[in-house]
């Protein structure tokens, strides 16, 4: 790991590890599509994917206007959010459990997101960025969104028919 001297740096930072963050999540999200029973969670998961492509392309706009070197490296929570998602995974005997396990491995990266954009949009702001403040925000905003429908999706039917699994 690199030194950061200022607040600038530790924002941009913080903007890598969200760059990275979105794809490696996207790609282990895509990992294990197949495996997911529920056929609302795997719309959800798909509408995500759309969200993450552009998510993608405004952080790497945002990383060419600061001219920073993005250093690809994995954030050590999403690292263990990913292993922990493919233990349960594979410990699930049941694939509404399994559903389960996957909707709240994706909302523990959610959050994760959440709080990073809310942290970079009010470093943007502290320091002038207003540019980088406003893109960050329009992000953090569909993280949310994204958030309150997978909630919903949990409550509503995923953690319900684990509640009750197929395989005894």
């Amino acid at each position: 790991m690199k030194d950061y001297y200022d607040l600038r740096q530790l924002m941009m930072y913080f903007i890598e590890t969200l760059h990275d963050t979105e794809m490696r999540w996207s790609q282990a999200v895509r990992e294990v599509y197949d495996e997911v029973h529920s056929r609302e969670l795997r719309e959800q998961l798909y509408q995500s994917s759309e969200v993450v492509n552009n998510h993608v392309r405004i952080l790497n706009e945002i990383l060419k206007e600061m001219h920073d070197k993005h250093l690809l490296q994995q954030p050590a929570i999403l690292k263990g959010v990913m292993e922990e998602m493919q233990l349960l995974i594979s410990g699930a005997q049941d694939p509404e459990v399994r559903d389960a396990a996957v909707l709240a491995c994706h909302q523990v990266v959610n959050h994760f997101k959440i709080a990073w954009y809310g942290t970079v949009c009010s470093y943007a702001r502290l320091l002038g960025e207003e540019k980088i403040a406003a893109a960050v925000h329009h992000l953090l905003a569909e993280e949310k969104n994204a958030d309150q429908a997978l909630t919903a999706l949990a409550e509503g039917k995923v953690n319900r028919e684990a509640q009750r699994p197929l395989i005894r």
